[in-house]
């Protein structure tokens, strides 16, 4: 075990022979971060060993934060404590249950002796022995029991580009083109695609990519580019070493769209992209990722084969010239998959027959009169045509959203889709079907569904609500206009 960042020292031979594909448990890079980090007290890093062999590496940090108990959005009090926190795909190895047990009584045995009040791991992989063990061995109430699985993508690729292009739908493929043509020839010479690698370009990344940032809706959830000094701390350390990439689009010298991440390990972890909103039509942000992809699949063509003592950096540049087709992670999670992270339905009988209800819900220009959650709805009703929406959702303020019609299907379907950033990061669905239950009764359904990287963390209680009182309020207007035209 290591305890200084000394000792951290003498495990790092097995250590890199363990290291996986995430920068922050890198030997080299774990102590700067833990440094940076003003919580964070010292390391605590186990390496477990079996017949002289290393097994596995635990990569942890005790340090001292807030524990909030909270019912709902209401904290009810929030003490503070000294965690014993295994970092983020901070467990190196394959264990086996057994190597499991051993990993889980060491970590515990700070909490014997009182260096620790809990033990926090972060992320552990759902049904793996780690996860099976921790979750097992201890009494229900000494440890956390309500949280909630989400997703984490990630894509082995071909092995070109254009592979990778070829493995997608042909709609997909020719929707990249054809938003990208277009592109191409409204704005022409006054779009510009540069990428950023080296930390002489560190003023300029963060400068541009703020000024995306902070139009976006990311900004405000707190996960855009280097929002806190530790992310900008560790994306300069990631440009020192040569494992940053960010691709940025400009018009006429403005940035519009952007696209960043890191090469490490043979894979390249995007980060949050975005975009300059008043430019969605136009697609910028899938035209980042394209393009992006493109250019660093070219790169790797033309590079030479590396020597071996550059074969752990050559690799991570490998990764980015694959991986940076990762467009599908940030660009097609969804499109892959075609499930939903997050859904809910809800349904109103309507005494009134199934074409008035229709009428009510496509007449965009009557929403301010009668609608609660989306006060002002403008544009046409037609597939593809875009709808400009302003939503209330209870207890909340003001949000716009541009939404794009997918489907009409008069008096029986209607359905839109608001997109966040690009597709696959956060897709949200809104349908409304009629049925006829009878001549003048009409059974009106409101499904949603939430798509994406974002979805598992991106709460709907307030969505839910607000649709909820939408679809009452649309029944009433319906049952209204048809009494009146029965006068």
């Amino acid at each position: 075990m290591a305890r200084t960042v000394e000792e951290l020292r003498e495990l790092a031979e097995p250590w890199r022979r363990l290291q996986g594909s995430h920068f922050a448990t890198d030997p080299d890079v774990f102590p700067e971060i833990l440094a940076a980090q003003p919580h964070a007290l010292r390391p605590h890093v186990l390496l477990l060993r079996r017949d002289g062999e290393a097994r596995a590496v635990v990569v942890a940090r005790l340090e001292e934060i807030p524990l909030s108990v909270s019912v709902g959005y209401k904290v009810l009090f929030s003490p503070r404590v000294r965690a014993l926190t295994v970092v983020y795909r901070g467990v190196l190895g394959d264990l086996s249950e057994t190597d499991a047990r051993a990993v889980v009584e060491a970590l515990r045995g700070a909490l014997a002796t009182e260096e620790a009040d809990v033990v926090r791991f972060r992320n552990l992989v759902v049904g793996s022995p780690l996860y099976t063990v921790a979750t097992t061995t201890r009494p229900r109430l000494l440890r956390e029991n309500l949280e909630r699985p989400f997703s984490h993508w990630q894509l082995t690729l071909p092995g070109s580009y254009a592979a990778f292009l070829s493995s997608l739908s042909r709609k997909t493929r020719d929707g990249f083109g054809r938003y990208s043509r277009k592109l191409e020839k409204d704005f022409g010479d006054r779009l510009d695609l540069k990428r950023y690698t080296d930390l002489a370009d560190a003023d300029r990344v963060f400068t541009d990519l703020r000024r995306v940032a902070e139009k976006t809706y990311q900004q405000g959830l707190g996960v855009s580019f280097a929002q806190s000094e530790l992310q900008r701390r560790i994306a300069l350390m990631q440009m020192e070493r040569g494992w940053f990439r960010a691709y940025v689009l400009y018009l006429d010298g403005e940035p519009v769209s952007f696209w960043q991440g890191y090469a490490y390990g043979g894979v390249f972890s995007t980060g949050v992209p975005g975009y300059d909103p008043a430019y969605a039509r136009q697609r910028v942000g899938n035209y980042v990722l394209l393009k992006g992809g493109r250019s660093g699949q070219e790169g790797v063509a033309r590079s030479p084969r590396p020597q071996p003592a550059q074969l752990a950096v050559r690799r991570a540049l490998v990764g980015v010239a694959v991986a940076l087709t990762l467009a599908l992670l940030a660009v097609g999670a969804s499109a892959l998959t075609d499930r939903p992270h997050k859904y809910f339905r809800q349904a109103v009988l309507v005494n009134a027959p199934r074409h008035v209800v229709w009428d009510v819900l496509t007449d965009f220009e009557s929403y301010p009169d009668w609608n609660p959650y989306v006060t002002s709805a403008r544009g046409t009703l037609r597939e593809g045509a875009t709808l400009h929406l302003r939503r209330e959702p209870p207890g909340d303020g003001s949000k716009t959203a541009d939404a794009e019609i997918l489907i009409v299907r008069e008096n029986r379907k209607l359905e839109w889709q608001v997109r966040k950033l690009v597709a696959g990061v956060l897709d949200e669905e809104q349908i409304f079907r009629t049925k006829r239950i009878a001549p003048t009764m009409t059974n009106l359904v409101e499904e949603t569904r939430l798509e994406g990287l974002l979805a598992p963390v991106t709460g709907t209680d307030d969505a839910r609500r607000g649709l909820r009182l939408m679809i009452l309020a649309l029944a009433r207007e319906a049952e209204r206009r048809y009494q009146s035209s029965s006068e």
